[in-house]
């Protein structure tokens, strides 16, 4: 009974631990005050059962502001991902908002990104989302500066 025992005590500590509040599995909802800033792409990418393609790679960024005001700028080119393997362009002035614990971004000129919802990942800071293309899935990580 001894290695039962021991291997009771070890799963007990390891949930214990786990749930501290310094390691808790429970996030807090994001606040404006801790999502405002500048953020970059430091993830654009297309998976697809056939492969990655690594548009960061190919030369693309987004790059977006969020202010304390609900207001949204920056811009994203995004190399070969338009319909016949153009350039996606935009401008991305518009507004953000908090939904839950996700932040939305809806810029005036009309893109993917008002679908996306961005989960707020606070340490480090981190925008995270993602996008059903119909071959695959967008993944967008936007890292604050």
């Amino acid at each position: 009974m001894k290695p039962v025992a021991s291997l009771m005590t070890i799963v007990s500590c390891a949930i214990f631990a786990a749930c501290s509040p310094e390691r808790s599995l429970v996030r807090p909802l994001p606040t404006v005050e801790s999502v405002v800033g500048t953020y970059h792409a430091t993830e654009l990418a297309k998976g697809t059962r056939s492969g990655r393609t690594d548009y960061l790679s190919l030369g693309s960024h987004l790059d977006v502001t969020l202010g304390r005001d609900g207001s949204l700028t920056g811009n994203m080119l995004i190399k070969g991902a338009a319909p016949g393997g153009g350039d996606l362009t935009a401008d991305l002035t518009g507004f953000w908002h908090l939904d839950g614990r996700y932040a939305r971004l809806d810029p005036i000129v009309v893109t993917f990104l008002r679908d996306v919802r961005f989960d707020f990942i606070d340490r480090p800071v981190l925008l995270a989302g993602s996008y059903k293309v119909p071959d695959g899935f967008l993944f967008i990580w936007l890292a604050r500066e």
